[in-house]
């Protein structure tokens, strides 16, 4: 069983039926439903690719950093502001790294 990548923005596609392209495993051309087709045909087991930025001070999570640098310095102030150390402490993280794979391929639609 092979795993596959997927962004936020592919399962929204997935949901709205505009999920189409050509599959890279067997080559057959679909107008949607390409994330099904995956997992019922080739055994892909999909995993969320997004990227979250996690502070280290609370352990809260965000899908941006600017969002991350905001928290930083209005819940966690230091000096006034936030320094080049305090972005430092920063660290992101895979939502599923846990499940990661050297193997596992980002699903994209052609």
């Amino acid at each position: 069983m092979s795993h596959g990548l997927v962004t936020s923005d592919l399962l929204s596609k997935a949901q709205r039926r505009e999920d189409g392209g050509r599959c890279k495993h067997c080559s057959k051309q679909y107008a949607f439903n390409m994330l099904q087709h995956l997992v019922a045909e080739h055994q892909v087991k999909l995993c969320s690719a997004e990227i979250m930025y996690s502070c280290d001070v609370c352990s809260f999570k965000y899908a941006s950093y600017q969002l991350l640098e905001t928290h930083l310095s209005t819940v966690h102030p230091k000096n006034g502001g936030m320094g080049e150390n305090d972005r430092a402490r920063t660290k992101c993280l895979q939502s599923n790294g846990a499940d990661a794979d050297k193997d596992d391929e980002i699903v994209t639609l052609d």
